[in-house]
């Protein structure tokens, strides 16, 4: 009788320690970031799609505004993403304390669209882009932006 008593007691706390293995950190949905997202992505796809057949140095100044108006929309989606506020687990505290940086992984993503239109314009401006250049930059960028919204879609309460 006072086994059957102990063994509710005992698997609780094991109940209780493993469902905080599988908690995610205390990032809140932020439903403005996923609305200024979705629309620079359709705009990014949408400029790539007109060079998709490769560009000419000599006509980089008919773009340049496309660049700027791109890189400066992914800049200001990285503040956004990281002046939210959120709460670290204990376990990305102990990462925190070693000689690598933690964050979130769609801020990570922003700043790797950004170096990546970053170099396709610097590029552009140089020399032109080929038209496999233009599908590596684009399939780079698709690959970071899937990386941001399933991150940012995973974050929506249901």
């Amino acid at each position: 009788m006072l086994q059957r008593f102990y063994q509710p007691i005992l698997i609780l706390p094991l109940v209780l320690m493993l469902s905080g293995c599988f908690a995610t950190p205390g990032v809140r949905y932020d439903e403005s970031l996923v609305q200024n997202l979705n629309q620079v992505s359709v705009e990014t796809l949408t400029f790539f799609a007109s060079i998709k057949d490769g560009t000419q140095a000599e006509k980089f100044i008919e773009r340049k505004q496309h660049y700027f108006r791109l890189l400066g929309q992914y800049e200001g989606l990285e503040i956004q993403a990281t002046s939210r506020p959120y709460t670290k687990p204990d376990s990305l505290d102990r990462v925190s304390q070693s000689s690598t940086p933690t964050q979130l992984p769609s801020v990570t993503a922003l700043q790797n669209i950004y170096k990546t239109l970053l170099h396709m314009k610097q590029t552009d401006q140089q020399q032109g882009l080929t038209k496999t250049e233009v599908a590596v930059y684009k399939l780079q960028t698709r690959t970071y932006l899937d990386q941001i919204i399933t991150f940012e879609q995973h974050l929506k309460p249901y």
